[in-house]
């Protein structure tokens, strides 16, 4: 074979190889816009309507978003239907829709937009959004703006305002051995339950209730609350009133900061008893259920008008104890206390005393006399008759 020949026989096969890997016509390339992320919400709080707007995370093609310049949040108001409840809202209503909110960052004139993946809220009074008199339902879709293009509209989401019920009165938090107490007058009738929002100082409350109440209740125990050294939380609570997009919150009872630095002391132990021996008294007593028990602290006082003094200063850890100081013969009095595994350690009430008397150390026993060397050996010996006589 010719080296042409065999030049056009090699183009040949590159030429099949190539034909045999392809798929149909070329995909065209993905559209430079964010991928859909997670869905708008939107509730009454009180007076305002507030949309909470995740922002995206990922392009359409699965790479990081590379920034926003540019949100738009848009707004389409409906009658509601006879039955009050909201008609369906389709993405083309949203085309042209006056835009309720934009945010651009190249200019900041509203703000700077959060970064890919976070949240904004955006909030607006109710008669704002409505923009006119008699029932109707609001519904939000957002865009986002990626280099110089726009995204289509997120899925709508959409609510119907109205009066919101009255907030909650007498509402208290305090801190417990066992969390945060919270408690409220009750809400009229009417009224779903009662939402809870907890927070940290400085941090805005979520946009979700830790948990809600039922209806008729008036109170609420958070044993989720950590105890310790600069452990503070916020609360606030909102009557709820409502379901799905009629539902309606109140505007917030609160903020109440609880501090749960320990300060609470293990229960009093119980049971204590006493029983003397020469030489010492041991003592025993009920062991403590506290989640944080760090020991136990024994005090003893000489009756009749002894002082309280504290023989173990480094605590116990078991719940039997022996004092080998006691002087015999005297009469004391014992209790004990409870501390928790805090820092500075939180100390119990001294249990009910326990009375006792040491007594008197035994006499040793009386030794056997010693023979003296006169050979006696302290036994009776028999008469022997003398030499040469018989018996």
């Amino acid at each position: 074979m010719t080296p042409a020949a065999r030049r056009i026989l090699l183009l040949l096969l590159a030429v099949s190889v190539v034909a045999c890997g392809k798929k149909g016509p070329p995909r065209p390339p993905l559209p430079p816009i964010p991928a859909e992320g997670p869905p708008l919400e939107v509730r009454q709080a009180g007076g305002l309507i507030e949309v909470r707007i995740p922002l995206p995370a990922r392009m359409v093609d699965g790479t990081a978003v590379p920034g926003f310049t540019g949100l738009r949040l848009e707004r389409v108001v409906q009658s509601v239907g006879p039955d009050g409840a909201p008609r369906a809202v389709h993405r083309r209503q949203f085309d042209g829709a006056p835009a309720a909110l934009e945010l651009m960052a190249d200019d900041g004139a509203i703000g700077v937009l959060p970064a890919p993946g976070q949240v904004y809220l955006h909030q607006e009074e109710v008669d704002a959004a409505l923009d006119g008199p008699g029932p109707a339902a609001v519904s939000y879709a957002a865009r986002f703006l990626v280099r110089r293009r726009w995204s289509p509209p997120t899925p709508a989401v959409t609510l119907v305002p109205g009066e919101a019920p009255p907030a909650p009165s007498g509402f208290q938090a305090e801190a417990t051995g066992d969390g945060a107490r919270l408690s409220w007058s009750p809400v009229g009738e009417g009224i779903q339950g009662t939402a809870v929002y907890r927070s940290r100082p400085g941090q805005p409350f979520p946009f979700h209730p830790m948990t809600v109440v039922a209806a008729g209740e008036s109170g609420f125990l958070d044993p989720t609350a950590a105890q310790g050294p600069g452990q503070v939380y916020t609360y606030e609570i909102r009557a709820v009133l409502g379901e799905g997009a009629r539902r309606r919150l109140s505007a917030p009872a609160g903020p109440q900061a609880v501090d749960m630095t320990d300060r609470f002391p293990p229960a009093t132990p119980r049971g204590l008893t006493a029983l003397a021996r020469p030489g010492g008294v041991d003592l025993f007593w009920v062991p403590s259920d506290e989640g944080d028990l760090g020991g136990y602290r024994v005090y003893r006082r000489e009756l009749p008008d002894g002082d309280w003094q504290l023989l173990t200063p480094a605590g116990v850890q078991k719940t039997a104890w022996s004092d080998l100081e006691a002087a015999a013969g005297r009469r004391y009095a014992y209790a004990i206390s409870a501390v928790d595994q805090a820092d500075p350690p939180n100390e119990s009430e001294r249990s009910v005393p326990s009375e006792i008397t040491v007594p008197q150390a035994a006499p040793p026993p009386q030794e056997a006399p010693v023979p003296e060397e006169t050979g006696e050996t302290g036994l009776e010996q028999p008469d022997t008759p003398p030499a040469g006589e018989r018996p």
